[in-house]
């Protein structure tokens, strides 16, 4: 039996990866629109994303998005970090908690 050249075979497994990788595309959700997304955090079944202008927060796997920046005001988010239910907003005027 004759064996395959390894050269080859990881050219072909290259080629299966690019054309896998090739098919894939990005596709706009319906986010929040009009902001800047500079954050973006997921807890449980919650994704956020920090915002230009305030906290954003969808259940339903980014199909629609709420705002959730009450006591936050217009502030741009700059990072988050998630800690058991509390999910934690880096801004330039300081750190915000917001229990979920």
């Amino acid at each position: 039996m004759k064996e395959i050249p390894l050269c080859l075979v990881v050219s072909m497994g290259l080629l299966i990866l690019l054309m896998h990788t090739a098919s894939a595309q990005w596709v706009q959700t319906n986010g929040p629109c009009s902001r800047t997304v500079t954050a973006f955090a997921v807890s449980g079944g919650n994704l956020f994303a920090g915002t230009s202008g305030g906290v954003f927060l969808s259940t339903n796997n980014a199909a629609s998005w709420t705002a959730v920046d009450s006591g936050l005001g217009n502030r741009p988010v700059w990072s988050f970090a998630v800690s058991g239910g509390n999910l934690f907003a880096g801004t330039s005027d300081g750190l915000f908690s917001f229990h979920q």
